[in-house]
């Protein structure tokens, strides 16, 4: 690649506003706004595919935040206070940045919720600067990051159709990964940088993370010098598995509870989630077409990229291009019908990346260093082949734009997906409630007295009603079964306080609440989910992790 000099001209004025260090960011942080700006006026889209779920994961997750409760797993007042455990294993960054906006977005009469979000696609754009900074000149850098945060899965299907947050996020952090993965044989700090970009990543958007997990070696086996290849896979290696061990208080115990969240009660069937390229391309109805026609158009863009800039590309560029170009063909072919079979043979990797057209997350990334590679070498005077390509590849963008005001428009439509009663939009609530829960009598139960005897005689009263810990006082001539007003989940336990002895534990059918034995007299019982060993497990691992990283950055400061 030529170097700063011959990039950037050097006729500009001393003190010319493009010789600041700064200015790039600016005019991301203007086409972010602008991207943006139906979000931060009218809120996400009514009728997107996640927008009552993110609100209401978000506004209960800050709650309990803010309440002293630094890590919220169970959800105490979610799904009209009957509970959820469903940040056991959703992934929590993005409620975490909705938590720390709340504060000031209450004080200044701002939405925090629509700020997060453009906060989101304005890092993404700073992101893919900085890793399209290491091989293009900033001019090119910035073109390639305003394409990426209006490439259509991103902002189009992911940031407006969807109100995707935790993908959202993943864009943040996917280009940030690559960027510190191409300095880590020159830099020992950059292998903290590695490690938290993917630590975050993981904290996104576990899917995210696995379709990126092997991405970022192949540079280092394949662009490294022969000498330094080893090396530098095992840096590039090393930061991600640090970046596990980052995300540990999170990641162990979603692997745990993951057992408790069966993925096949959640997904449509895979010939629903599989895009029709080729003759049947315009097949399909709704999202899967959008999604198709969107595959389409960004394979035609990687190809005329790719093409118009093979013939003039050095070795390192060629081999660059046709590493990127290759994985653009794979992540369609994966996504595609073609793939049916493939996912057949690997259920579990099915269950992690839920859904195979989630691949366009790779493919919006491999598309960026090709942009990168064409654009750099435009220059006057124009050919008729690179003035065709150009010219291609300005129509193509021109349908991104299309497809963004098309979703815009469709902030008309105010009818949002239904739900069952008990349900706010709580995405996984078919997967881990009760086998044979009535949503029906569960809403009726959540306006009755917290705690009370549904067999046998006496009476009940709630002590303490927190997350995972609840204390209830009884008394009773014969005992029998309370039932508490919070979702069954098979890891809550109950004793007598003082007695090591466990009560037992049901869920009250068809409520699908707990229902706890409790014996004769006076009691008082504690019904909690204790802190599990994979809990402690992962804040150690956490811990350990984070002192390695200092450890790293004061190292390579000395």
């Amino acid at each position: 690649m030529p170097d700063e000099s011959q990039l950037d001209s050097p006729r500009r004025r001393p003190g010319h506003l493009a010789d600041g260090p700064y200015w790039p960011v600016g005019v991301i942080a203007l086409a972010a706004l602008f991207l943006a700006l139906p979000m931060l006026i009218y809120g996400p889209m009514p009728a997107g595919h996640d927008a009552f779920e993110q609100l209401n994961f978000t506004r209960h997750f800050a709650e309990q935040f803010w309440h002293g409760d630094l890590s919220p797993h169970w959800l105490l007042n979610m799904n009209h206070g009957l509970g959820s455990p469903t940040f056991f294993v959703y992934p929590p960054l993005a409620a975490y940045a909705y938590s720390l906006l709340a504060p000031a977005g209450e004080a200044l009469h701002f939405s925090a919720f629509n700020l997060a979000a453009f906060l989101a696609l304005f890092g993404s754009g700073v992101a893919a600067f900085l890793w399209i900074r290491t091989m293009a000149s900033k001019r090119v850098s910035l073109a390639v990051a305003v394409l990426y945060m209006l490439m259509p899965y991103h902002l189009a299907a992911d940031f407006y159709r969807r109100t995707a947050l935790p993908e959202i996020w993943a864009f943040v952090w996917m280009p940030l990964v690559l960027y510190f993965a191409t300095q880590v044989a020159n830099e020992k700090r950059a292998v903290a940088g590695l490690a938290t970009a993917y630590g975050l990543l993981l904290l996104s958007h576990p899917g995210a993370a696995l379709i990126l997990a092997v991405i970022p070696l192949l540079p280092a086996l394949i662009l490294a010098a022969p000498g330094r290849r080893l090396r530098s896979a095992l840096l590039v290696g090393g930061g991600i598995l640090l970046g596990i061990g980052l995300a540990s208080f999170y990641f162990l115990p979603a692997l745990y509870h993951s057992r408790y969240f069966p993925v096949s009660e959640l997904r449509l069937p895979l010939s629903d989630n599989l895009v029709p390229l080729g003759r049947s391309l315009l097949q399909g109805n709704g999202f899967i077409r959008v999604l198709s026609l969107t595959a389409a158009g960004m394979l035609a863009f990687t190809a005329i990229c790719a093409l118009a800039a093979f013939s003039n590309a050095g070795l390192v560029q060629r081999k660059q291009m046709v590493l990127w170009l290759s994985l653009c063909v794979l992540s369609a072919l994966l996504m595609s019908r073609f793939s049916a079979p493939f996912w057949k043979r690997l259920p579990w990797l099915l269950d992690a990346v839920q859904f195979p057209w989630r691949l366009n997350l790779l493919l919006c990334i491999a598309a960026l260093p090709l942009a990168a590679v064409f654009l750099s070498q435009i220059s006057r005077p124009l050919g008729f082949w690179r003035t065709s390509s150009l010219a291609f590849t300005v129509l193509l963008v021109a349908t991104w734009l299309f497809l963004y005001g098309n979703a815009v428009k469709d902030y008309s439509d105010t009818t949002p997906f239904t739900h069952d009663p008990v349900n706010e939009a709580d995405g996984w609530f078919a997967a881990w409630k009760a086998p044979g829960t009535d949503s029906v009598p569960a809403l009726q139960a959540s306006m009755e007295p917290r705690a009370r005897f549904v067999s046998g005689q006496g009476a009940a009263q709630v002590l303490l009603w927190k997350p995972r810990l609840v204390e209830v006082e009884t008394a009773s001539s014969f005992g029998g079964f309370v039932m508490v007003n919070q979702f069954y989940y098979p890891e809550w336990k109950a004793q007598v306080i003082g007695e090591a002895r466990p009560l037992a534990i049901e869920a009250a059918l068809p409520q699908g609440l707990l229902a706890v034995q409790v014996p004769p007299g006076d009691e008082k019982v504690v019904i909690e989910i204790p802190v599990s060993r994979a809990e402690h497990v992962g804040r150690w691992l956490s811990s350990l992790s984070l002192l390695v990283c200092v450890a790293l950055v004061w190292h390579g400061r000395r």
